[in-house]
């Protein structure tokens, strides 16, 4: 895109524009470094949900392994309550995966490549500006 900068008539006003463009790409560098840990964040939450959700399978199948073969009892009652509590943790696993689904990731990734894009442009936008302000 081409900057119509000769609308800049000092270099006061040239100052301006790019101090205003710096405060811009400020913010912009604080929001990538949000957007970057909460997109690392997210991808790490995913790993790990998925290895409890594998670990937690495997406490279902002992579990019910060893229900399977206690007389009725307190025991038994104990395995059934223990049972409860591994299915109810392996639905609440299940359902943090899907919300954070590759369609959340792929935003993510989506929200980093616009403020990369806008940072590159305010760069494109600084250079046309300095060129005005060495013409001055």
């Amino acid at each position: 895109m081409t900057f119509n900068t000769e609308k800049l008539s000092s270099v006061a006003e040239c100052d301006q524009a790019l101090a205003l463009a710096n405060e811009r790409k400020s913010s912009l560098l604080y929001q990538q470094t949000i957007a970057d840990h909460d997109f690392t964040s997210q991808e790490k939450s995913i790993v790990l949900t998925k290895a409890r959700l594998i670990g937690t399978n495997a406490e279902i199948v002992g579990t019910q392994a060893a229900l399977d073969t206690l007389d009725e009892g307190e025991a038994k009652k104990a395995y059934q309550l223990m049972m409860t509590n591994l299915l109810t943790r392996k639905a609440n696993l299940e359902s943090r995966l899907a919300k954070a689904s590759a369609a959340h990731v792929l935003d993510g990734e989506l929200d980093n490549d616009l403020i990369t894009l806008q940072r590159e442009r305010i760069d494109d936008y600084v250079a046309a500006v300095n060129t005005r302000k060495a013409a001055l």
